[in-house]
């Protein structure tokens, strides 16, 4: 009885480390290092068994990231968005590449998406274009065809400037839509 029970833990362990919104097309890019961090809590092995995101430093002493990041990565939170799932904390960027500004995604706009793969820990991109943007209960949100895997939450989104667009926060798996909250409320948490 105890080894079944041990079997079906560890087989709920297992299943819950492989979920995860993945869509689209990404891969392996050594430039995410350059634009994001990994944010992680758990035992990091080649399965993610654990919680993983992405942080996108802003200043020397602060990232972005998402609050479903931020809070179970046990970040020092500075300060939370009320509409979006976006959060500012403090976190030492010193010696980081540093967005040169923060700019707007229009609709058609190429876009490169940066961040963390959850399963393999490996920085991974996301090419694509922003097929639309709106208000939803108060936050600014777009969504792009680029591909993006679970562990990408908090990372950034780039333009071909190299100015930070968005902050990836999750993916549709029915349509193929990554979703990013853009520059207002990104302006507003700085402020």
């Amino acid at each position: 009885m105890i080894i079944r029970l041990l079997l079906i833990a560890l087989l709920l362990a297992l299943l819950a480390s492989l979920t995860g919104c993945s869509v689209g097309q990404s891969q392996w890019d050594s430039r995410a290092m350059d634009h994001t961090k990994v944010a992680f809590v758990g035992i990091p092995t080649m399965f993610g068994i654990g919680f993983t995101g992405t942080t996108t430093p802003i200043t020397k002493g602060y990232s972005f990231t998402n609050k479903h990041v931020a809070y179970p990565t046990l970040r020092r939170i500075e300060r939370t968005h009320e509409a979006c799932d976006l959060a500012l904390i403090k976190q030492d960027n010193s010696g980081e590449q540093l967005p040169p500004r923060i700019g707007y995604a229009a609709k058609g706009k190429a876009i490169t998406l940066y961040g963390y793969s959850g399963r393999t820990m490996l920085p991974v991109s996301g090419r694509g274009t922003v097929k639309g943007v709106a208000m939803r209960d108060g936050c600014m949100v777009g969504w792009t065809d680029a591909g993006s895997v679970q562990g990408m939450s908090g990372g950034a989104v780039m333009d071909d400037s190299g100015a930070l667009v968005g902050i990836i926060f999750g993916g549709n798996i029915f349509n193929g839509y990554t979703y990013f909250i853009m520059q207002p409320a990104m302006l507003e948490m700085l402020k």
